[in-house]
């Protein structure tokens, strides 16, 4: 497949879809695989609760949640990929992300060969099919893949059939220092954005409030994200004409909030916010940016609380002085380009969609 830089790119993964297990039983290459060592492990993109003391599935857990393709190198340098979506389909595909790509829409916050070190080197012997994929070896140890919530996959390496114990200076080696703010692939829960090319409809028959839905290309971001970093964008180029039943004004809730963006203003949105990024680089105290740089410096930063509590007078939007580090900076710019990427990608592959839809939790 095409790379970007060294960027995995999923809407151009020409990846099987298998949406039940005796689905997965009959496409799921296990000849192919039967034989194969394996010389590297790569989990693309976001990693969470690498699990050196979760509470959330067993305590010490030898085990990764990920929500981007997992991919098995092998020593003949082909690739096996795969990807577990919504606790009801099954994503795979061989030979189809290069050895070299471990960042997709995060970036890579874990080097999967030191955390699984315990199976490179080793055959594949066995893989068993149920609800769950297992990939044994010829060793003690094997590889076990299950749903977990939402668009995530737990990944567990297993001694003997039980869940591995991890030792702290494994996890700790394994961790990579990496700042970001996250980009979940598909539908996300709880307080996040939805983000989806939609067609209007003419009839609620025909589709959820009248508008069809490309689910397919669907991205989540949490709606502190949103706030901080999209706001400004998203309601200077608010389009009161495209207000659609999905929100009631009345209900005090952001316009913004759940509706659309015509992919002409949304390439517009791209360009203001390159220009801002660009300036932070370049000319920080720009009144372009004052927005950004004092967003929320009122609310998350010590110095500035204090000075709110400090602060004798009567205007209410008193601009404070930013405080916000190089890190922080470049933190904001990486998202930015990040979701400028995912954004300009959804409106390449979709281009029959009239909108872009950021519905709201």
């Amino acid at each position: 497949m095409k790379e970007n830089g060294k960027i995995f790119n999923r809407f151009e993964w020409n990846k099987i879809i298998a949406k039940s297990s005796e689905e997965l039983k009959e496409k799921f290459p296990v000849k192919n695989l039967i034989g194969k060592k394996i010389k590297a492990l790569n989990a693309i993109g976001l990693l969470h609760d690498c699990c050196m003391e979760s509470n959330i599935i067993r305590e010490n857990t030898h085990l990764i949640i990920h929500n981007e393709p997992f991919v098995f190198v092998f020593e003949d340098d082909s690739t096996f990929e795969f990807q577990l979506m919504w606790a009801k389909e099954y994503y795979f595909s061989q030979n189809q992300i290069s050895k070299d790509i471990t960042d997709g829409m995060n970036h890579c916050e874990i080097d999967t060969n030191i955390f699984f070190e315990k199976i490179i080197g080793r055959k594949i012997t066995d893989i068993q099919l149920d609800k769950n994929i297992t990939f044994f070896t010829d060793s003690e140890f094997s590889l076990k893949i299950e749903f977990y919530d939402t668009n995530h996959s737990m990944i567990s390496l297993m001694k003997n059939n039980h869940y591995s114990r991890i030792d702290s200076d494994v996890y700790f080696s394994a961790i990579k220092n990496i700042n970001q703010i996250p980009i979940k692939e598909g539908h996300n829960t709880s307080s996040f954005f939805w983000i989806m090319p939609v067609n209007e409809l003419d009839s609620k028959e025909k589709g959820f409030y009248e508008v069809e839905e490309e689910t397919n290309a669907e991205f989540s971001i949490e709606e502190d994200y949103i706030i901080n970093y999209l706001k400004e964008f998203l309601l200077k180029h608010f389009d009161s004409s495209l207000y659609k039943v999905c929100r009631n004004p009345e209900d005090g809730i952001p316009e913004f909030e759940w509706n659309f963006y015509e992919y002409k203003t949304v390439k517009k949105i791209i360009e203001e916010i390159k220009e801002v990024c660009h300036l932070l680089k370049t000319d920080y105290k720009n009144e372009k940016t004052l927005w950004f740089r004092t967003r929320n410096c009122k609310f998350y930063l010590p110095s500035n609380q204090e000075k709110l509590r400090n602060y004798k007078g009567t205007d209410s939007s008193v601009i404070l002085e930013d405080k916000m580090t190089e890190k922080e900076i470049n933190t904001a710019i990486d998202f930015y380009n990040r979701f400028i990427f995912q954004m300009e990608q959804m409106m390449k592959y979709y281009p029959n969609h009239q909108f872009i839809n950021f519905m709201g939790p």
